[in-house]
């Protein structure tokens, strides 16, 4: 790592560490997705982009099939990864017709393993077997410009490793100097790193999980003393104009500067006129501007990083717990166009109180609770052993009636992404959710048996999501999976569907479409848990 880092390639250092994580958009959004790579290959080779997608499930993903277009073994003269980088670099920032064009001639310069690697750099399917690389990446820059380790890896949680690498070129160890926690700038939050173990240790805090938008909020002060306001998702964008009221709620903080951490939560109206907590999905929807009912938004506190100057990050839990609740306790309750809560928690001495509060909290419809080691500190962009989750797991066999070709973003040669799962109804199959896809393995075997049971009908299918469409192919009923899921829900008032699911097992010759569970099933198990 050290030294390729050292290396003159005509490219910047961040642009180095990029390669070296298979990403040369540097943590940034691809600008360029699968279904376009599949219209690029289609005007390349002269055909049909139905038969190009029909020649991606023989293939197995479209790196190779990029590579199998090809009769070229080598390029006429190697490509330099100097200009692929800044090419792909540069791609968001040109128009769609031009950067077509652009890719066009970049893979017609390629012979077939450079086309493979391409266009695997492009959908994010390229790392070099490297474990730990970040750690890695960090030690060579400690050895590069002299710098400590660990001042090194907090300036990255700050910034992520390809801003820290920038500031390292640009102004040397003396730009550490600036990277400090502070209002306005994002952050990447902490994340709970698994479930409750048997032996857990008592007392402990133990609070409500809700299913809603992770959300940091920060104030901050200007020289005239008005009020700088930014609400940044886990992946740092700034929602401030999306989500109303949050100016509001900021102005009256009573405080100079802050970051808050939480979940902008919502509550909806169920089909019988009784409210419901909405789940992200709705949530997301409504901000969006497609949700067919409103949902009532609140943003939920759990968490005070930052407070008048000081940065609370190294501070343990109780101590920011108080602090959270000092702060926001004057203004819970008001009439805000956003309302801001604290988030339902309590101190634990035992099994059986946790347990008494993981009851109420599912009771009210939240996803389940959350403990939360009282010494623990705040690790800013890390998934910490000192936050553990509890929600249920329940699984259901529903058939696959549809197969959505790979995202950009996808790990792993896998043709699908995700996949429309449906249960049994006096209608036929109705459509219960969307699940992510499977691991390489399981994969492979749900292609084989997608092909060696003729389940493709010839029709292909979309799928409107919250951040983009997704292209794919119908499938006849005949695939039955094993499904987990943490509840159910009714995004309106003739459907439902499943909070959280993923596929665990396939049933291949053990059951049929017609013995999966029913829609009557899924009613029975809502009304059990009284979530509708």
């Amino acid at each position: 790592g050290g030294n390729f880092l050292e290396r003159e390639l005509g490219l910047s250092l961040a642009e180095k560490v990029g390669l070296i994580f298979g990403d040369p958009f540097r943590g940034r959004a691809a600008s360029v997705r699968h279904d376009t790579l599949c219209h690029i290959l289609a005007q390349m080779v002269f055909l049909p982009i139905s038969k190009i997608r029909e020649q991606l499930i023989k293939a197995g993903d479209l790196p190779s099939l990029f590579a199998l277009s090809t009769v070229k073994k080598k390029a006429d003269t190697p490509v330099a990864s100097a200009v692929v980088v800044k090419t792909l670099s540069h791609l968001s920032s040109t128009g769609r017709r031009r950067r077509t064009e652009v890719l066009q001639d970049l893979f017609q310069q390629c012979g077939r393993l450079e086309r493979y690697v391409l266009a695997g750099l492009i959908l994010g399917k390229v790392h070099l077997n490297v474990s730990g690389r970040q750690d890695l990446i960090l030690k060579a820059l400690s050895f590069k410009y002299g710098a400590g380790l660990e001042s090194l890896t907090s300036a990255a949680a700050l910034l992520d490793i390809f801003g820290l690498c920038d500031l390292l070129e640009e102004k040397g160890i003396e730009g550490l100097k600036e990277v400090t926690l502070k209002p306005l700038s994002p952050i990447r939050p902490a994340l709970a790193g698994s479930n409750i173990p048997s032996d857990l240790k008592f007392p402990a805090w133990f609070e409500c999980k809700y299913d809603g938008l992770r959300l940091m909020i920060h104030k901050d002060t200007d020289s005239q003393g008005r009020a700088l306001a930014g609400a940044f998702t886990r992946r740092r964008n700034d929602w401030l104009e999306l989500i109303k009221g949050v100016h509001n709620l900021v102005q009256l903080l009573p405080c100079r500067s802050a970051i808050l951490d939480g979940e902008l939560h919502g509550t909806i109206l169920d089909r019988w006129g009784a409210p419901r907590p909405a789940t992200v999905y709705e949530v997301h929807s409504y901000l969006r501007g497609e949700s067919p009912v409103p949902v009532n938004l609140k943003y939920v506190g759990f968490d005070l990083v930052y407070l008048n100057g000081h940065d609370l990050t190294g501070l343990p839990f109780r101590d920011r717990r108080r602090n959270l609740e000092t702060l926001l306790t004057p203004i819970t309750g008001m009439p805000l166009p956003l309302p801001v809560v604290l988030s339902q928690g309590s101190r634990v001495e035992n099994k059986e109180q946790l347990n008494r509060l993981y009851e109420q909290y599912r009771h009210q419809g939240h996803e389940g609770g959350m403990v939360k080691v009282e010494s623990s500190t705040y690790p800013i962009a890390q998934r910490t052993t000192n936050w553990m989750k509890r929600k249920p797991e329940e699984t259901l066999d529903l058939v696959l009636t549809a197969a959505f070709w790979s995202d950009p973003t996808a790990a792993g040669n896998r043709p699908f992404d995700s996949f429309i799962i449906a249960c049994r109804s006096p209608e036929g199959f109705k459509e219960v959710g969307t699940v992510a896809g499977v691991d390489a393995g399981t994969s492979v075997q749900v292609v084989q048996t997608i092909m060696s049971q003729n389940l493709l009908t010839g029709r292909t299918v979309e799928h409107r999501g919250s951040r983009n469409t997704s292209a794919g192919v119908e499938l006849a009923p005949g695939l039955v999976v094993s499904v987990k899921f943490e509840g159910i829900v009714r995004p309106d008032p003739d459907r439902v569907a499943l909070r959280s699911p993923r596929i665990v097992r396939l049933r291949v010759g053990e059951i049929g479409p017609y013995e999966a569970n029913s829609l009557e099933d899924l009613h029975q198990i809502q009304l059990k848990h009284g979530l509708g």
